[in-house]
């Protein structure tokens, strides 16, 4: 009796979870492709061709936001 009970109750609930299931999935995912940016070769390679692109400060474009994706997955 107890079993059948808790077997409705999860087919009930599967649609609730599904959803927090894709979006943590999703999340991740979309975390990860963040994180890989920064260790790409094709970023490294653009880099090397857009040397001239330069600010003030003498950090590249491509430096700085390295930077700021590493801040941002830690926050």
């Amino acid at each position: 009796m107890l079993m059948k009970l808790a077997l409705r109750n999860v087919r009930r609930s599967v649609r609730d979870y599904a959803v927090y299931f894709v979006t943590l999935t999703l999340g991740v995912a979309v975390f990860y492709a963040f994180n890989a940016i920064g260790d790409s070769r094709v970023l490294f390679e653009a880099q090397e061709g857009a040397e001239n692109m330069f600010l003030a400060s003498g950090a590249s474009v491509f430096d700085i936001l390295s930077q700021v994706m590493t801040y941002f997955s830690v926050v």
